[in-house]
């Protein structure tokens, strides 16, 4: 009798120990375990457990049977469930390891070209993998070094996207706005007005692509003289006329891109001659008003004092 009863313990232990059996299964939403990466942990333990303590291996104590976590630091952790029956608790431990983050980011030599040419790329962080799009239609250009140069023909911006991948899979993407266009022109000029002969002085300043150089400045003074080409940004010129002038300036790089500017219309007279003054009264009582006369040949205007 007693070995019977002695067997029926046996089974209704092994069953139990059977029933009893602890794992857990831990994924992300992308597939991916970079920084910072939130897992989602699911126990699969069999046999109806009480209760669960998790420890994370990042400092992280909790109860529950399906927690998530957010791991910051890359590292490998050891993850341990405790599973918790009614007259036993089962351990498992599985390591997680957490791959580094990437951030990518772009350079170029320059942001801009204003001929048909190539612009060059260089991506950070080096020694992974790269996915480029050139916002041209090119399509995706994958490369395993770092740098590139790609070719634009449109005049127009285009939005340059960086995808670096490292070998784990952990990736980060980056952009940038390079252009195709023409060079700008500004200046100035003074004085503007005043009498003859006046000499006005111009200056320019232009934007143009970097590693790029002003070849040549060629100026219209607008009075009907010739233009005159020097490699300075500043001109001067004698005015011996009346009438309204309209100077331009014309700048030509070194890579063949010419910009105009047309400074403000500029206008010169002569002086005034014969000027006359005089009150139409030079005896008045005290609640009388002074009246005054002026005139002068070629004048337009008058100031009192």
């Amino acid at each position: 009798m007693q070995k019977i009863r002695f067997f029926v313990f046996l089974l209704i232990y092994s069953f139990t120990a059977n029933s009893q059996a602890v794992d857990f299964t831990y994924q992300t939403s992308d597939g991916l375990f970079c920084t910072p990466s939130v897992v989602q942990f699911t126990q699969t333990a069999s046999g109806s457990p009480r209760s669960y303590i998790w420890n994370f291996g990042n400092g992280t104590i909790i109860n529950g049977s399906n927690p998530q976590v957010a791991y910051i630091k890359a590292g490998t952790y050891t993850v341990k469930l405790v599973a918790i029956y009614k007259s036993s608790a089962i351990t498992v431990s599985k390591t997680i390891t957490i791959q580094p983050s990437v951030t990518a980011s772009i350079k170029t030599d320059r942001s801009y070209i204003c001929t048909p040419g190539d612009i060059n790329f260089t991506a950070s962080p080096a020694g992974i993998n790269y996915e480029w799009n050139f916002g041209d239609g090119s399509g995706t250009i994958p490369t395993a070094t770092n740098t590139i140069a790609h070719p634009f023909s449109v005049k127009q911006d285009y939005k340059v996207t960086l995808k670096a991948t490292n070998p784990q899979g952990c990736y980060d993407t980056a952009s940038t706005t390079v252009s195709l266009k023409d060079i700008t022109v500004s200046g100035t000029v003074t004085p503007q007005s005043g009498c003859i002969p006046a000499t006005a002085r111009f200056t320019t300043t232009a934007g143009i692509p970097a590693q790029s150089s002003v070849s040549k400045y060629t100026w219209n003074f607008g009075d009907g003289s010739a233009s005159v080409s020097n490699s300075s940004s500043s001109a001067s010129h004698v005015y011996n006329n009346t009438t309204r002038n309209t100077p331009s300036v014309m700048i030509t790089t070194s890579e063949g891109c010419t910009g105009s500017y047309n400074y403000p219309n500029i206008a010169f007279g002569t002086p005034p001659t014969n000027p006359v003054a005089y009150p139409v009264k030079t005896v008045l009582c005290g609640s009388e008003t002074a009246r005054f006369v002026s005139k002068a040949t070629k004048a337009n205007s008058y100031t009192w004092n």
